[in-house]
């Protein structure tokens, strides 16, 4: 997985001569995948060998049949989550974080990035329950292991929730106190 983000991220600042491949093996790595459709290590490869060649489109297709993917696990959708973090693609990111949430539906930053990927789509109404359920399930985690990441304490300077501070029900989350 990071490798994926340092490869996309040298396509994405690297000048088009520099991200190309010696010789990608495109026809390779597509047979592969055709003959292991869940082999997600094989298909992040390929959507990254698209990506350095221009291709996005054709990128976005494999990444975008990883998440749909039923047999696609958390660990793979996290990947293609990363990839459109690196990518600066919201719109898929947010697709990508509502099916990590039902693949993970017990992790907390599994909902609290989602909320906060509703929150900078400005989606205020389905943001709120995500930032909720993540909350709750902080808070469950932090009473069996104190040491864990507390989430409260992060989304009070969390600056992806910025433009909800005067809402209400944000506010009210904020008030809540641990259980």
């Amino acid at each position: 997985v990071d490798d994926l983000a340092r490869r996309l991220r040298t396509v994405r600042d690297a000048t088009p001569a520099a991200a190309l491949p010696a010789a990608p093996d495109i026809a390779g790595l597509e047979r592969a995948l055709a003959a292991h459709p869940t082999n997600f290590q094989t298909a992040l490869d390929l959507a990254a060998t698209y990506l350095s060649l221009g291709q996005s489109n054709r990128a976005f297709e494999i990444l975008d049949g990883i998440v749909k993917h039923p047999q696609a696990d958390a660990g793979a959708v996290l990947a293609v989550a990363q990839a459109y973090v690196t990518l600066g693609n919201y719109p898929r990111l947010e697709t990508t974080l509502e099916r990590l949430v039902q693949l993970s539906p017990t992790q907390p930053e599994a909902w609290y990035d989602l909320a906060a990927m509703k929150a900078i789509l400005q989606k205020t109404a389905e943001a709120i329950p995500a930032l909720r359920r993540a909350l709750e399930l902080s808070d469950a985690r932090l009473k069996t292991d104190p040491k864990q990441r507390n989430l409260r304490d992060e989304l009070r300077k969390d600056p992806r929730f910025q433009h909800l501070r005067q809402n209400p029900a944000f506010q009210s989350l904020l008030e809540t106190p641990p259980p």
